[in-house]
């Protein structure tokens, strides 16, 4: 059954269990019986939907959807909705093992003790939810540290030093944080307030680490120059800012060819590095 509208299409799956709706590149899925949503699909094009112009089709045995939002057609398989049925049972489960603000390795636990009473297809959906929720908990704090970093670091809190390792720790191989991070320190550095020993030593130690497991990445290399220079390494500054220089975007170019002029400028002059 097809029913539309101003306000989009919607439409019921030939066993009338589920319903989908249509709004611009917004497609929902709700159980046709509560009414209750069970997932979101919003998608994102360059030509934009044309509102008005919404079509739903389900397939005669309900196992897939088409979709026209008047300037694109996308095709569902409708497999998943055991899934989606699994996740809304599962994930009140999952809720309860992260309440109290536990850590991680409690609720590993009782993910793993939950294997031995839960359907093989129901732990599998918790999971997957307990590793997203894990994630998400990892760059919430993330996020945290490095936005309480600047203000250590301006107000000369003693607390920076352990903020930024816990940053880096929380890091871990992402390349692209542990360019923020380093990138925080020397910004600043170039605020002219005064970066203690160890938190410089930190940073450089960090930004080089980025550097290993991306030794292409133009900002990472262009961050360890700045910071060597920052320590008067003008030499070691400088090779690594030839090499930011090979790796930069269009975008990046101009910044790390005008800094790579200083540097070289001002190795000519150093008698000597350490």
């Amino acid at each position: 059954m097809l029913e539309e509208d101003g306000g989009g299409a919607i439409a019921f799956s030939p066993d009338g269990t589920l319903l989908a709706t249509l709004r611009g590149a917004t497609t929902r899925f709700c159980d046709a019986a509560t009414g209750r949503t069970l997932v979101v699909s919003e998608q994102r094009e360059s030509a934009p939907p044309r509102l008005g112009s919404e079509t739903l089709l389900f397939s005669p045995d309900g196992s897939r959807l088409a979709t026209f939002d008047g300037t694109t057609t996308r095709l569902y398989a409708l497999s998943e909705r055991d899934a989606l049925a699994i996740r809304e049972r599962i994930a009140p489960i999952v809720a309860d093992w992260f309440s109290g603000d536990v850590d991680g390795a409690v609720v590993s636990e009782r993910l793993a003790a939950a294997k031995e009473t839960m359907a093989a297809d129901d732990w599998r959906e918790a999971a997957i939810l307990v590793l997203k929720r894990c994630r998400l908990r990892i760059e919430t704090r993330q996020e945290e540290r490095r936005a309480a970093l600047p203000q250590a670091i301006r107000s000369q809190s003693p607390e920076a030093l352990g903020l930024f390792a816990e940053a880096v720790d929380l890091a871990g191989d992402d390349g692209r944080r542990l360019n923020e991070l380093g990138r925080d320190v020397e910004l600043a550095a170039g605020e002219e307030v005064e970066i203690p020993p160890p938190l410089l030593a930190a940073a450089t130690a960090a930004t080089r680490r980025g550097v290993v497991l991306h030794p292409n990445d133009g900002a990472l290399l262009d961050t360890l120059a700045h910071l060597l220079a920052r320590q008067g390494q003008f030499g070691e500054a400088t090779a690594f800012q030839v090499r930011a220089l090979e790796h930069a975007t269009a975008d990046q170019r101009p910044a790390i060819a005008a800094f790579l002029a200083e540097l070289e400028a001002k190795a000519g002059q150093a008698p000597g590095e350490k």
